[in-house]
């Protein structure tokens, strides 16, 4: 019993080191505030002690689930193999009250011959974070550069998270509209809903 404790530990620590890497690593590849500086919006703000508390409790999250072997898609996949282009949970996680919602699915490796991932998360702004802000100056303009979008559009997809088969998250990424068929928004407004994002996953 020694001994597995030790290795547990062992295990622990490993986990910390890798994933303190790879956040160091994703900061340092993403160059946020590059791509950010003249978009129109505000800066990115200096990490605070409340998003360190949040990388932190990411980091033990990991560390608790190798000391118990778990995965951390096993309760959403309801320990089966996922389904190429199923969505976790079925209908979705839709957060009534934020206005947010997600899913977790994957792709055949025909489909995405580049990319070694287990699936990836996809995070949705819905319409009523944003309706009203259609009306701003900002987003007027925006929406003549997108040829005058339909108004029937429900959601605005935000980024997705990719991960391997062993659950940590690997990627930040992306997508064109028409691959979601949702609204285009500024680069500015997204930036602000996902700085303002608060989401309730149940857990």
């Amino acid at each position: 019993m020694r001994a597995q404790g030790r290795n547990v530990e062992v295990l622990r620590e490993v986990r910390w080191q890798v994933l303190s890497e790879m956040c160091h690593q994703m900061h340092a590849e993403v160059r946020a505030e590059e791509l950010m500086a003249g978009s129109g919006h505000r800066t990115l703000p200096p990490i605070d002690g409340g998003e360190k508390a949040v990388g932190l409790r990411l980091l033990e999250t990991y560390a608790g689930l190798a000391e118990q072997g778990a995965h951390l898609f096993v309760d959403l996949l309801g320990g089966q193999m996922p389904k190429q282009w199923s969505h976790y949970p079925e209908d979705d996680a839709i957060d009534r009250a934020s206005g947010f919602h997600w899913f977790y699915h994957s792709h055949s490796p025909q489909d995405r011959p580049a990319v070694s991932e287990h699936g990836h998360i996809h995070l949705f702004a819905r319409r009523k974070l944003w309706a009203r802000r259609l009306r701003s100056a900002r987003e007027i303009e925006f929406a003549k550069l997108t040829g005058g979008p339909a108004v029937a559009e429900n959601t605005r997809h935000l980024l997705s998270t990719g991960f391997d088969a062993k659950g940590i998250p690997t990627t930040l990424f992306t997508v064109n509209s028409w691959v979601t068929g949702d609204r285009m928004l500024s680069a500015g407004l997204s930036y602000e809903l996902l700085a303002d994002m608060k989401l309730d996953t149940g857990n």
